[in-house]
């Protein structure tokens, strides 16, 4: 895993918490992609048993049609919402990151990426759960199949990129060091110099 942090723009310390927060973000997506399989068994192992279950009859290509252009537009959506959270031209509230911080002790960049594509991450995988419901209200197995391929396919989009971020990490340190450099008050030694040369 260390072959990818080839530039040199990270400390050793923060390469390591850079790669434990990696792990944690492909546990997350492994439950959310891992999910998918689930529904798949459960539909084809026990979706007579729920469907026999369900009592009346459901305008199946009705919400076919909705669920299809919900899961469209989330996945626009989440597409959306990962770029301007890593562009920085939507922010994460800085009382929500302090809160997860302090509890974490983690830098505040860190779980900054894990907000920026957490969110992107989960809404691809409510599409595989329209697929599941469509099913169990009597809508034929392809569409089933053709929900879970859409919900898939959105999931590997919106994976962990470990250049991605890195390149975050960065960017957002040397914005931190920006800010800190604006709210520090001048140096003693500088302020001499001022004085000096007002004399």
């Amino acid at each position: 895993m260390a072959g990818w942090l080839e530039r040199e723009v990270l400390e050793e310390d923060e390469r390591r918490e850079v790669e434990k927060e990696l792990r944690i973000l492909w546990l997350l997506w492994a439950g959310n992609f891992g999910m998918l399989p689930v529904l798949l068994v459960m539909c084809l192992v026990f979706g007579d048993k729920i469907r026999e279950n369900m009592k009346g009859e459901a305008p199946v290509d009705l919400l076919m049609t909705v669920f299809l252009v919900v899961g469209l537009l989330s996945l626009v959506l989440a597409h959306f919402l990962r770029k301007r959270f890593l562009s920085g031209k939507l922010r994460i509230p800085e009382s929500w990151q302090a809160q997860t911080g302090a509890s974490s002790n983690k830098p505040s960049y860190l779980l900054k990426y894990r907000s920026a594509i957490f969110i992107p991450m989960v809404i691809p995988a409510s599409i595989g759960i329209y697929g599941f419901l469509l099913f169990i209200l009597g809508a034929e197995t392809w569409i089933l199949y053709m929900f879970l391929v859409i919900s898939a396919a959105g999931l590997v989009y919106h994976r962990p990129n470990k250049y991605e971020f890195i390149d975050w990490v960065q960017k957002e340190k040397e914005l931190i060091d920006k800010k800190k450099k604006e709210n520090d008050p001048p140096s003693h030694k500088a302020m001499e110099d001022l004085t000096g040369r007002d004399k």
